[in-house]
């Protein structure tokens, strides 16, 4: 039963680390695989050629590093070489001019 005391930001944090958890889960014990917790930001990189386990979530950019952040994470993803990390789809997306 939902508990009120808890409030709304503290449930969306749960959701957001429990969907984190859950997307790299399995990473560790997968050769080739990695994940990179900064506190900001969870990426999960598979090792595979393939999107349904590479991942970038629970991301808390505060306002003064969002641009740098993207940045940061648009270059993670280009240096692991991932066909779907690629498109210039994906890199217009998370880029805001």
């Amino acid at each position: 039963m939902y508990d009120e005391s808890y409030g709304v930001n503290h449930i969306l944090e749960a959701m957001e680390s429990n969907c984190a958890s859950h997307a790299s889960h399995l990473h560790p014990s997968v050769a080739g695989a990695r994940v990179l917790d900064s506190g900001d930001l969870v990426f999960a990189d598979s090792g595979l050629a393939d999107d349904t386990f590479n991942l970038v979530c629970r991301a808390r950019f505060t306002d003064a590093s969002a641009r740098t952040r993207v940045d940061e994470v648009i270059a993670m993803a280009g240096a692991v070489n991932r066909p779907e990390w690629r498109h210039r789809h994906f890199y217009g997306t998370l880029s805001s001019t």
